[in-house]
């Protein structure tokens, strides 16, 4: 397998497993908004924010 190939093909999974990540994470939000409303999903996104910012920082 020449290089070009081979940059190619592990580009395809890491961008189809970002996408299946984008999507799980959107259904989670939507489940856990039905779930546990909206003051626990505020909470929640609160501290996801919290931490996503953390992570680039740090």
């Amino acid at each position: 397998m020449n290089t070009n190939t081979k940059i190619a093909k592990e580009s395809a999974i890491s961008f189809t497993g970002m996408g299946l990540g984008q999507l799980f994470r959107y259904l989670f939000t939507t489940l856990l908004a039905r779930w546990a409303g909206v003051e626990l999903l505020g909470i929640y996104s609160l501290a996801n924010a919290v931490t996503r910012i953390s992570e680039v920082i740090g």
